[in-house]
């Protein structure tokens, strides 16, 4: 994301002319292909002797539950594609399919779980916003996307003073050679970064490295993939940047009225949140937790600085039982809903008031589906396409299946989505932990997360009742930034604000402003008398330092989950095969530690077990824990069972004193991750990588 970083492409290099160059450089398609450039890296094929793993995908599959994507064998690193134009969509099917689902997000990763054709140059990549196949959406075209098979980023660097050293951008790697051969290059960048404003999001991806010696000294040269605003061309000067130019020029429209825009506002303000919520007898338990938890939601919203136009209202559901039917003067009914008020104290009295209901159901599974349609289709949402519309799902067991004598109108997922879509509803599940044992609550989990993906939300597990407010409260968050942001830039555009500009100004990044862009043309606005900006994706090289200074700092892109499992792993590297001993008797204990491990789950146990003579490093990112490029770890079975007591102690150290704590603070700082789906992502430094 890169709000605060602008980079003008300037004069020689069109943005066309970089996207088919980016291309041209990703090559054809390695799934098993290494990515290492470092001095004495070795080829793929090395490395996988080394483990001993087979030549075939599968083999690169990670350990972590559910992760199903394809990975780079040789170094675990899950394949990857950035969006590289706004507006692009699935298709359903390969070569030819209909279009499935909402335009995927502008330059955000997308996970690889399928190539077509399987031969060759690839046509179509299957994507999904999660390394799990259940968030698949569908076939995208290769010439949509980039390749991205590092975990790397890179941000601007920043001295201490708060100043940043220059940062030129070129086509090739070639002239950044003649800088630290010479100083200097004849040749023109294709872009220059200025900075302002505080941290992004998002760091820019790393696709490619090389390392290059000059006199002696290895330096290492990145291409990144980037966005960049095309500012209009000032009078006269060499640098002046490029402007893609329509040659049609825009429709004669004329710019939107005062009283358009003024209505166009209105709608984009108006915010709509429906809590549709499990009131079965087994949720009393939870009925405090619930009552806090939509209060939370509701009064953040409701002091938004953006003060949105805010309505609430409220669905619940019971089971098709005798005795705990509602009846709102319609008959019996398995669901109740209070229509919508923008009266929030009067909502949140009748909330506090909720009582569950006065016998249990037969069985644990609940007539859900029938509380999330009506939640859907008997709102009076407001505000047309423009406006936020949200349904809350609050829920501690499953639903019936259309299938079931308990689900007589036979609503199941497909109809909730199909609804949701033309209603232009996103759906948000809370999964409280009830009762019904293990299966039952299984059935539950991937209901709700199944939900939340087919519905453009995201679902919230938690533990126990007292973590509801907290998960809950990541909703809010959500609305917080769409509703700021579809404002924002929208009066940004109608001002005539650049791009980059209103980023900056709104705290925002260009990718957030061309998602808004997209929102703004689903919605049927009209980009072009609004005047905005055009991001766009390109490609290109630029050294990490120069004369000892450093342009850029390096971050990995993770899962929380996967941050999780390597605080794991590495306590057991710690605690396991560096302790303090001799080296034949630690090695042997070893041993006897090791097929407990295996019983436990220890990814690594197999590197003891193993003939491999390749180092632990590389067999760690084969089991898809992630390690810095200077790796401790850069040892053989060898070296490690003979090591010095001095150099186990400075692993330990690192491990114990520097990676362990950076990754621990890193998974309480909420401001590093963001969900998409089911999963939290964020970017952490790579120095907290062992």
């Amino acid at each position: 994301m890169f709000g605060k970083l602008v980079l003008a492409l300037v004069a020689g290099v069109t943005a066309g002319a970089l996207l088919a160059r980016g291309a041209d450089e990703r090559g054809r398609l390695a799934i098993t292909s290494g990515g290492d450039s470092r001095p004495g890296a070795a080829s793929p094929e090395d490395v996988l002797a080394r483990i001993g793993a087979p030549s075939s995908p599968a083999s690169g599959m990670l350990l972590l539950p559910g992760m199903e994507c394809l990975v780079d064998e040789a170094t675990g690193i899950r394949a990857k594609v950035l969006v590289t134009e706004r507006g692009v969509r699935c298709q359903d099917g390969v070569p030819a399919g209909g279009l499935a689902g909402a335009p995927l997000k502008h330059f955000l990763p997308y996970y690889v779980f399928d190539v077509w054709p399987r031969e060759g140059e690839p046509e179509f990549y299957e994507v999904g916003s999660t390394p799990r196949r259940q968030s698949v959406k569908g076939w995208v075209p290769a010439v949509s996307v980039a390749r991205w098979d590092t975990r790397v980023g890179v941000r601007y660097a920043r001295r201490p003073d708060g100043r940043a050293p220059p940062l030129r951008i070129y086509a090739s790697p070639d002239p950044l050679v003649e800088i630290l051969q010479t100083g200097r290059s004849a040749t023109r960048p294709i872009a220059r970064a200025t900075l302002s404003g505080e941290r992004t999001l998002m760091p820019w991806p790393v696709a490619e490295t090389k390392l290059v010696t000059v006199d002696g000294k290895v330096h290492e040269l990145v291409r990144i993939d980037f966005l960049a605003e095309l500012p209009e061309r000032p009078a006269g000067g060499d640098d002046a940047a490029l402007v893609l130019d329509d040659p049609a020029g825009p429709p004669e429209t004329g710019a939107y009225t005062e009283a358009e825009m003024t209505h166009l506002l209105s709608d984009l303000k108006v915010l709509d949140i429906v809590f549709c919520v499990d009131n079965t007898r087994s949720t009393g338990p939870y009925l405090d937790a619930i009552r806090s938890a939509v209060s939370t939601i509701a009064r953040r919203l409701d002091s938004l600085p953006t003060r949105p136009d805010l309505q609430v209202g409220l669905v619940l559901y019971r089971d098709y039982v005798d005795g705990i039917y509602f009846d709102q003067g319609r008959g019996p009914s398995v669901t109740w809903t209070s229509g919508m008020t923008s009266d929030l104290d009067g909502f949140l009295a009748r909330v506090r008031g909720l009582t569950e209901a006065p016998y249990n159901s037969d069985e644990y599974a609940e007539a859900g589906y029938d509380g999330l349609l009506a939640a859907v289709e008997d709102t009076s949402w407001r505000g047309k396409a423009l406006a936020s519309r949200v349904v809350v799902l609050i829920g501690d067991n499953s639903f019936h299946e259309p299938e079931s004598e308990k689900n007589p109108k036979h609503i199941g997922l497909e109809r909730v989505r199909l609804s949701a879509d033309a209603h232009d509803v996103r759906v948000f599940t809370l999964d409280i932990d009830g009762g019904g044992g293990e299966a039952e609550q299984q059935v539950h989990l991937e209901q709700f997360q199944a939900i939340a993906d087919a519905c453009g939300g995201a679902c919230f597990p938690i533990d126990d009742a007292g973590d509801v407010v907290d998960r809950i409260r990541s909703i809010s968050d959500v609305q917080v930034e769409r509703v700021h942001a579809n404002v924002a830039v929208t009066e940004g555009l109608r001002a005539g604000k650049a791009v980059g500009t209103i980023a900056e100004e709104e705290n925002l990044d260009i990718r957030q402003v061309t998602e808004v862009m997209e929102f703004l043309e689903g919605a049927d606005v009209d980009l072009s008398r609004l005047k905005p900006g055009e991001p766009t994706f390109s490609t290109g090289w630029a050294l990490v330092s120069l004369d000892g200074v450093d342009l850029l700092e390096r971050e990995v892109y993770l899962a929380k989950a996967e941050s999780e499992a390597l605080v794991g792993a590495l306590m057991t590297i710690g605690s396991r095969y560096f302790v303090s001993n001799d080296g034949a008797d630690r090695f042997g204990r070893n041993l006897v530690e090791i097929g407990a491990a295996r019983r436990i789950g220890d990814p690594l146990a197999d590197f003891f077990e193993t003939d491999s003579a390749g180092p632990f490093d590389v067999f760690a990112l084969s089991k898809g824990i992630p390690v810095n490029p200077h790796s401790v770890l850069r040892m053989t079975k060898s070296e490690i069972m003979f090591m010095s007591e001095a150099d186990k102690a400075a692993i330990r150290d690192r491990v114990n004193r520097v990676c362990i704590p950076s990754l621990v603070n890193a998974q309480n700082d909420d401001g590093l991750w963001v969900f998409r789906d089911d999963f939290e992502f964020g970017w952490i430094p790579e120095s907290y990588l062992p």
